[in-house]
């Protein structure tokens, strides 16, 4: 994977999360005005977002041909800031491990007592190849479910 959401160290990250507000400010700006008034943070908006990513890029490739950038970029932001809405948590990286799944991606973590990080890069590239409409918010529901069961 060659986004720009790859981050190459701590000061990029730094960097990367100070610019959170400025990002998705460019990023919904982006989108159609009736994509963008429905982006809320809310669970339902998730669905909203996936619809129109969906309804953009049948597949990968069709997104890599597209400069993806910006939309993977602000995708992936808008999904982790949707999840640290709705079950909190913050954003973090890794580059530790170079054999973490996750290395060198932000992903949102602390959500509750040792959860299992969210990593909102594979979620936007993951619901192309699923298709489903709801994935990203099937996916927030059920963490959210886990949460109440465990009592977090």
């Amino acid at each position: 994977m060659d986004y720009q959401v790859v981050i190459d160290g701590y000061e990029t990250f730094q960097y990367w999360l100070a610019s959170m507000d400025e990002a998705l400010n460019e990023f919904l700006s982006s989108l159609p005005p009736s994509i963008s008034e429905k982006l809320d943070y809310s669970q339902e908006s998730l669905d909203v977002l996936e619809s129109w990513w969906l309804s953009e890029f049948q597949s990968i490739s069709d997104l890599r041909n597209a400069d993806p950038d910006l939309l993977v970029d602000g995708v992936s932001r808008y999904i982790g800031e949707t999840i640290r809405v709705n079950i909190g948590g913050i954003w973090e990286i890794s580059f530790e491990e170079p054999v973490n799944a996750y290395y060198g991606l932000p992903v949102v973590t602390k959500y509750k007592t040792k959860s299992t990080p969210i990593c909102p890069l594979t979620l936007a590239t993951a619901c192309l190849d699923r298709r489903d409409g709801n994935y990203w918010s099937k996916l927030l529901i059920n963490v959210r479910r886990r949460m109440e069961q465990k009592g977090a």
